[in-house]
């Protein structure tokens, strides 16, 4: 069996289970505005803002801007349309989902890397803070797959590209 087919279903195996025995009301409550809050960016871009305002803070705004348009272009713009893969609910596992359809590919999760490339930026205010930042990145990528519009490698691509984004930004900026 090819290295593409057993990682195919490994996610699939993943997936069934999140469905099958971690759904639950609460996190059904909980995940989609957790999902919600990292479409286009939107909460790392608004985060940015005090950043920018702030003169001794604008440099890491600005960097936190450039890692998730590192992220963003990367991910959404190359490596999505290049590899084209269907999301999880589109696939023949009978899924159905609780939230607004994506229109664009899966691979890799644009939201996982966003969230943490922001949290390599932010995790520069502070290492004290650095575990709420990358919790809420884990949170955001878990609520990708719970939501069953990500694959697991889906999520471990956006992981990768957003760590590297942040890193670079930092380098660069």
């Amino acid at each position: 069996m090819s290295v593409i087919k057993r990682l195919r279903r490994a996610d699939d195996r993943v997936l069934l289970y999140i469905d099958a025995c971690v759904k639950n009301r609460f996190f059904n409550f909980l995940m989609p505005p957790i999902s919600y809050m990292g479409n286009n960016g939107a909460i790392w871009i608004i985060a940015s803002v005090p950043l920018l305002m702030n003169a001794q803070r604008r440099r890491l705004g600005v960097e936190l801007i450039v890692a998730l348009a590192i992220a963003s272009v990367i991910g959404n713009f190359v490596i999505k349309p290049l590899i084209g893969r269907l999301r999880p609910f589109e696939s023949d596992l009978d899924f159905s989902i609780i939230i607004k359809i994506p229109l664009d590919f899966s691979f890799p999760s644009g939201h996982t890397a966003a969230a943490f490339a922001a949290a390599v930026v932010m995790s520069q205010i502070s290492l004290r803070y650095s575990v709420v930042w990358f919790g809420f990145a884990v949170m955001m990528a878990f609520s990708r797959m719970y939501l069953l519009v990500h694959y697991p490698s889906d999520i471990l691509a956006g992981l990768l590209l957003g760590l590297i984004s942040g890193k670079l930004a930092l380098f660069f900026f």
